[in-house]
């Protein structure tokens, strides 16, 4: 209950745009706590969304709701709830959950995506020679790729052209016949190629540059030209393809293509046109619609046509491997926003391997501001004290003599603490070779502790960092006080105090009424023969159930059982009964089952009050908004508020 109270109160995100005042200027007091108009701007964009337009009513209609919120709080902190240990551990809770989404958020995630938008400016055109060795192969493996690239640019350095190593080297099937060429590019790659794509936006037209791997391989490349990024249109053709393969077809095929851009130029309908003449059955009831697209998605001749053309504008006929198009531009869409481009990749970004390298910037940014230093001799003596244990659950730390590991924002780190990590992460450390030597196995736990320790660093220091982050925190503490709060003085109490809940319940009892209700008995009889089934509705109609069933119950299997409900007039129950004391219903027979069912008007009772027990669960609601009206007043009594006009008024639009 508490998690989604707090959901429906607080809404991550940051504040944007100029402000007309400071956000330092207080825009009231409640008792003696200040309210500055950038935590009320806050929070009332963040819970009006779209909505929060900082009209009259608006603010009015929110300022009232902040108040009686900030009323709560004042009291919360006057029954000292924020020194409940309690409390403070289920906050604590909250900001290591939301500091580490934050950071990613606003600091991994951002690398990326501004690496991404920078990137996507410009599209790459790259021949390759590819050895087909996996970077997950063994050393011997990799070892040998590389040592093939490094052969391959020697005979480069002799005079030899790229375009003759790929023949004789490249193991790309797909690419040989074109010399190696793959065409232009542009970020982002798929997820493996990260580091490929890298190589082709960090060096320079005409550079080789390898051996750089990715997920297909080893490649050595070559950076082509660079252009400014065509982007993605959506474009309409119209097809006509050879109706077979001799020369004449194809003769044919232009002569008709030319005679439909005629059509379009004396004013013919495109979509007539492509309905009568287009040879793609899948576009031509779309107008000939394709799909978007981007570069190196079609033929050249297909994408150049289409990235020359201005909207609304028709090509002549071009030739591709299919026929002869004419082409309409319908839209150059218009590039992908950082924003676009982080809603697209955000919930799948930490899966690709982008990410770590931008981690990887993180974790060097951190180390810069927080005057990081690094005593790495320490580690020698640690390993020599390790034996085989170390790589096993077994393994438990002694460290004979502590020593300073690290130093991180003034504050030292021991090898004690390092020691530690490595106990806790048994699973890494069990998933070295066993005959790795214990100095290398100690180093590349090292790395990891060492990004933690800074991430650590970081994530406690997000309040001074970001003032998003800090109202954060501030609305999370603050839901936690006002949930506790209203909790003993009106939740519990509601429940807890049987004299006044009865004393409110006798003062509005007749707000709790029941309407006029039907007690309805049914029957259900199984398998049977009409003429059974016609006895037992006759002793029902004379009866009550427990006679009826006492007669026709004989065996261990009863042949009819019996269920009452007390329901209202609109129930379905009823349906084509008489209301009237007594009314049996038509019998009706599943015949799936071959059960049959009826039904009898037990009692007929007229509207009355329900007792407490009836109503308990309305009158605790009701009790629980009158104890909260009262608490408010007595709030307000306690807690003057005095609102700074001339800041309000200066929030208006």
């Amino acid at each position: 209950m508490r998690i989604t109270y707090l959901i429906l109160v607080l809404i991550v995100g940051m504040l944007s745009g100029l402000q007309a005042q400071k956000d330092s200027d207080i825009l009231m007091t409640v008792g003696n706590s200040a309210v500055s108009a950038g935590e009320f701007r806050y929070i009332y964009e963040k819970n009006n969304g779209d909505e929060a337009n900082y009209s009259e009513q608006s603010l009015s209609e929110y300022l009232e709701l902040y108040k009686k919120f900030k009323l709560k709080v004042q009291e919360a902190k006057t029954m000292k709830l924020d020194t409940i240990k309690a409390l403070q551990d289920e906050l604590a809770g909250y900001r290591k959950q939301l500091a580490s989404s934050f950071l990613s958020d606003r600091e991994v995630i951002d690398i990326v995506v501004n690496e991404v938008h920078e990137r996507k400016k410009q599209d790459i055109e790259v021949q390759h020679i590819l050895i087909n060795v996996k970077p997950t192969a063994p050393d011997n493996k990799k070892k040998g790729a590389e040592d093939k690239i490094a052969e391959i640019k020697r005979k480069l350095a002799t005079g030899k052209t790229f375009e003759e190593l790929v023949v004789e080297y490249s193991e790309d099937k797909n690419s040989i016949r074109r010399k190696g060429y793959l065409g232009y590019t542009t970020a982002m790659l798929p997820n493996g190629l990260y580091d490929l794509e890298s190589a082709l936006y960090n060096n320079k037209v005409g550079e080789v540059v390898g051996p750089v791997w990715s997920k297909l391989g080893c490649h050595l490349i070559k950076v082509g030209s660079k252009r400014k990024a065509r982007g993605v249109v959506k474009v309409a053709h119209i097809l006509v393809k050879p109706n077979n393969k001799s020369p004449r077809a194809g003769e044919r095929a232009k002569t008709k293509a030319d005679s439909i851009y005629t059509a379009l130029g004396k004013g013919a309908e495109w979509a007539d046109l492509v309905k009568k003449h287009s040879d793609d059955k899948k576009t031509k009831t779309k107008g000939g619609e394709l799909p978007i697209f981007g570069i190196s998605t079609y033929e050249k001749a297909f994408e150049d046509a289409s990235f020359d053309l201005a909207e609304g504008e028709y090509s002549q006929p071009v030739k591709t491997q299919s026929g002869y198009h004419i082409i309409k531009l319908i839209e150059q869409v218009a590039p992908e926003t950082k924003d676009e481009i982080k809603k697209r990749i955000k919930d799948k970004i930490k899966t690709y391997d982008r990410y770590k390298e931008a981690e990887k910037s993180l974790i060097g940014k951190i180390k810069e501001t927080s005057k990081f230093k690094e005593n790495t001799s320490v580690l020698q003596p640690f390993a020599k004290n390790l034996d085989k244990d170390f790589y096993s659950y077994k393994w438990k730390p002694a460290v004979k003599n502590d020593a300073v590991l690290l130093t991180i924002g003034g504050e030292d780190v021991m090898v004690s603490e390092f020691a530690d990590y490595c106990k806790k992460n048994t699973r890494l450390r069990s998933q070295f070779d066993k005959n790795k030597p214990l100095l290398e196995g100690v180093q590349s736990m090292y790395g990891g502790f060492v990004r933690d320790q800074l991430i650590t660093y970081e994530e406690a220091n997000l309040e001074e960092k970001y003032s998003a982050f800090k109202s954060l925190m501030r609305e999370y503490q603050e839901g936690i006080l006002l949930f506790e709060a209203t909790k003993i003085s009106v939740w519990d109490k509601a429940n807890q105090d049987t004299v006044g809940l009865q004393k409110f319940y006798e003062a509005n009892k007749q707000n709790y009424m029941f309407d006029k209700r039907v007690a309805v008995g049914t029957y259900t009889i199984q398998k049977a023969d009409q003429k059974k089934i016609d006895k037992i509705m006759k002793c029902a109609s004379e009866h009550d159930s427990k006679k009826t069933l006492k007669r026709f119950n004989k065996g261990d299997k009863p042949l009819v059982t019996y269920d009452e409900q007390m329901v209202n007039l609109d129930n379905a129950m009823l349906n084509g009964m008489e209301i009237k004391q007594g009314a049996l219903s038509k019998s009706m027979t599943n015949e799936m089952s071959g059960t049959t069912i009826f039904r009898k008007v037990v009692k007929i009772e007229e509207p009355r009050v329900k007792d407490l027990k009836e109503a308990r669960g309305y009158v605790v609601a009701d009790y629980q908004d009158e104890l909260e009206k009262m608490w408010l007043q007595k709030l307000e009594n306690s807690y003057p508020i005095n609102l700074n006009n001339e800041v309000y008024n200066q929030l208006k639009k």
